[in-house]
């Protein structure tokens, strides 16, 4: 055969084996590798999920049970072809790795399908080795076709198999990704009639398999699945736009791919949300606006729905005047992404200008142009310089509209103030910025924004890293918020000072030492109380800290909802944390000092802050602990007798309280020098309590938190006492917890909480049947485990807010 034939038939064969590749796998080039929001997602459901299943891996239920003999009772018959579908499954991930390494010649990817298989089989071996055990076997009597000896948990092969799969979804083609899927179904099926796994086995080696794919996508990153080059000349072409020269931009996003193109008219800006793109989308700004408290854009379901309502910010903006580039189209084709295409205008950005060319002039301009898109009803949410464009014929205008709000109805565009005010101040000064934000932005709204001037309001890209980077940031808001409020003549916003401990932690601690010196007393012999307390159950105390530390959670999202604005609940929970430590040095005032800082620094005034904090937060305390503490009554076996108590004296207490409010009343509204200072924060805070009734979000948020945290301090308790003893009703205690610290707070001496909630848990727990040992242990244990024990990573979180300067 001639050389040149033998050569044609080579090129042949390699452009056939090309074409397999990318349609078996996708494209070569994958770049840039990213650790995506949806694997940290996966990674923790699927530990909770394994832990839940494996923790009743014992316990079959009726469901489970004829979901298993359903299967495992199938004719004997079908025995082969179910052996064969096992086996295939198990060949086919195999064969993924093999093809992928020695055809597909994709090394990494094999090296992620590999890792993700091999830690499945020793996640799934581990896991297996502590619910082992044959009492499954012994109530199903399943028919075990394999020769194993019992069921395993969970189900390795499947595992391993469902990793492997997971670990290649982001490298490989649609038609590859739902036939790995395929397999792993049929092999799951295939496990319940060979009788190797149970219903529970089945589906933890499932999720177990695609929290490991998760894992090594963490490890190493994974694809952005983005269009490659041609397939998005074919989608662009599809759309109608005749573009040539189509590349990668040099800086990518996160959460998108952008792109440039020419055609007869110039430049083209491509914005492109592919499959992992949409998952940035919806996950990603899901969890960051909860944790991190990203801006407030809207959460879009879809691709197609996130680039139109990019476009339509952009045209409504247009609308107005303002100058933004030119919507070309937005839509999809191709392999299915969403497009956004754009034609810029000509300009250059003002982080690229030098302090003299950002004279006050075009400061004013621009504060004039972003007045006038504020007026559209328009939050821009990353109005950073890089997107603050001077344009060649001076006027200015604004790009990167993906994290801009339509209908502000939270007045989120004082965020825009207040990140273009602080980021033109660092250029060219406090003094000039905030001269040029006066003339061109007006005394009223410069006034409205003093509040705002706060670190935590910043966009992410424009808050540094560094511990010295960060305070001279601090210092320099600090310094542009005096100049703002000198420039409006009027006082700047006070910030809770945060003082150090000094006496009131030498009384707390004997406050504390007196209330456990009569706790003790309540015990007669205390070689009895150091017996009891030395065979505590350390699984039950485990829990309870575990537990204890998770309140946290639930107070943050009771003070999310005590504000109308949205704070972050990672911070939050820091915050309250924090308060741990706060708390334990000066009672009640310590800790409300630094929740009201805190919320200052989040842009809530000062009046607003200590009505959140104090005011909706301890009212909501209170009616949803009450609400509990009601329920508590309903179902505790042990009962609350009211005999005792008169209408008489009932009556007598109710006389006196509406005297003291009406000489307090009349106090206030007859003194016109008091009436002028209360009623003016009066009025703030009815503003923001009034607001709360409103909102059903900040509702549901208050009631949620305090209800889970009443709820979670009493289980602390239960484990507690648990411990020690036979355990109490749980809603007994939730009574005992309630009422006790409810009156234990009201205190007002410190460490008075403390000794009150000691011996007031001992002595109900005692009453309700728990012996004096018992209960003192179990009191001192909740107080170690609910009080003493937070405040040590609660020292540490409060250092850390205040280097990030959050208080």
């Amino acid at each position: 055969m001639p050389l040149d034939v033998v050569g044609d038939l080579d090129d042949q064969v390699d452009a056939q084996l090309t074409r397999w590749r990318v349609h078996t796998f996708g494209p070569a080039d994958e770049h840039p590798f990213r650790r995506r929001t949806s694997d940290w997602i996966r990674v923790i459901v699927a530990t909770a999920v394994v832990a839940v299943l494996a923790a009743r891996a014992d316990q079959i239920s009726d469901a489970q049970r004829s979901l298993f003999e359903f299967f495992n009772q199938l004719p004997d018959s079908l025995d082969d072809l179910f052996r064969l579908a096992y086996g295939l499954g198990t060949l086919w991930g195999l064969g993924l790795v093999l093809v992928a390494a020695l055809i597909g010649r994709r090394w990494r990817l094999a090296r992620d399908l590999a890792l993700a298989g091999i830690l499945a089989a020793l996640l799934s071996r581990l896991i297996g080795a502590f619910v082992s055990g044959d009492s499954t076997t012994e109530a199903l009597q399943a028919t075990v076709r394999l020769g194993s000896s019992s069921p395993s948990f969970p189900a390795t092969r499947l595992a391993v198999i469902v990793g492997v799969v997971a670990a290649a979804a982001p490298y490989v083609a649609r038609p590859t990704r739902r036939t790995g899927q395929l397999f792993a179904t049929i092999m799951a099926l295939s496990a319940m009639y060979l009788g190797v796994a149970l219903p529970n086995a089945v589906v933890a080696g499932a999720v177990l398999g695609w929290g490991c794919g998760a894992i090594v996508h963490l490890a190493f990153g994974s694809p952005g699945g983005r269009p490659t080059l041609p397939q998005m000349r074919e989608t662009l072409r599809e759309l109608g736009v005749g573009a040539e020269g189509l590349g990668l931009a040099q800086h990518q996003p996160d959460d998108a791919t952008l792109m440039y193109a020419v055609d007869g008219r110039g430049m083209l800006h491509i914005r492109v949300l592919g499959r992992d793109e949409a998952d940035a989308q919806v996950l990603g700004r899901a969890w960051r606006s909860i944790v991190y408290k990203s801006p407030p854009g809207r959460l879009h379901l879809t691709r197609i729905e996130a680039v139109e309502h990019q476009a339509y910010t952009m045209l409504l903006a247009g609308s107005e005047g303002v100058r933004v580039p030119e919507v070309v189209t937005t839509g999809t084709a191709g392999p299915g992404a969403a497009v956004l295409v754009d034609r810029p205008f000509a300009g250059t950005p003002f982080s690229e200008l030098s302090p003299d060319d950002l004279t006050e002039a075009l400061l004013e301009r621009a504060w004039r142009s972003l007045t006038r898109l504020h007026e559209a009803g328009i939050a821009h949410l990353d109005l950073t310089l890089d997107h603050v464009i001077l344009a060649d014929d001076g006027e200015v205008g604004f790009t990167s509209f993906s994290e801009a709000v339509t209908g502000d109805r939270h007045d989120y565009r004082l965020h825009d103030v207040a990140t273009f005010l602080v980021a033109s101040g660092e250029v060219v000064g406090p003094d000039r910025a905030v001269a040029a934000a006066a003339f061109g932005l007006g005394h009223d709204r410069l006034q409205e924004v003093l509040p705002v001037l706060q670190t935590s309001v910043l966009p992410s890209s424009m808050r540094p890293h560094g511990r010295a980077e960060r305070k001279a940031q601090s210092d320099g808001i600090a310094a542009l918020r005096s100049s703002a409020a000198a420039a409006v003549d009027v006082e700047p916003p006070h910030l809770t000072e945060l003082h150090r401990i000094s006496g009131a932690t030498l009384a707390m601690v004997i406050g504390t030492f007196l209330g456990v010196a009569a706790l003790l007393s309540q015990v007669g012999d205390p070689q009895e109380l150091w017996d009891t307390m030395s065979q505590a159950d350390w699984s039950w105390i485990s829990l309870a800290i575990t537990v204890s530390l998770l309140t946290n959670f639930s107070t943050a999202i009771a003070l999310m909802g005590s504000v109308p604005i949205r704070i972050p609940l990672l911070r939050t929970t820091e915050l309250q944390l924090s308060l741990s430590f706060a708390n334990l040095a000066v009672p009640t005032v310590g800790g409300l000092a630094s929740q009201v800082r805190y919320l200052q620094k989040q842009g809530v005034d000062l009046a607003g802050a200590v009505a959140a904090g104090g005011v909706v937060s301890g009212v909501a305390n209170v009616v949803v602990t009450s609400s509990v503490c009601l329920l508590a009554i309903l179902l505790s076996p042990s009962k609350v007798s009211t005999e005792s108590v008169s209408a008489s004296q009932l009556l007598t207490l109710l006389l006196i309280a509406a005297a003291v409010i009406g000489v307090v009343c009349a106090i206030v509204f007859g003194i016109p020098g008091i009436r002028k200072r209360v009623l003016a924060p009066v009025q703030n805070a009815w503003a923001i309590v009034s607001s709360a009734l409103r909102s059903p979000r900040q509702i549901s948020q208050l009631v949620l938190g305090w209800a889970c945290n009443a709820l979670m301090y009493a289980f602390v308790l239960y484990c507690c006492v648990a411990a020690f003893g036979p355990p109490v009703n749980f809603w007994t205690i939730v009574l005992i917890n309630t009422g006790v610290s409810t009156l234990a707070f009201a205190v007002p001496v410190p460490g008075g909480a403390t000794a009150v909630s000691s011996v007031g848990v001992a002595g109900l727990l005692t009453a309700v049947g728990a012996s004096q040992e018992v209960a003192v242990a179990a009191s001192l244990a909740y107080q170690v485990t609910a009080t003493f024990i937070p405040a040590v990573p609660g020292w540490f979180c409060f250092r850390n807010l205040m280097t990030l300067d959050y208080l």
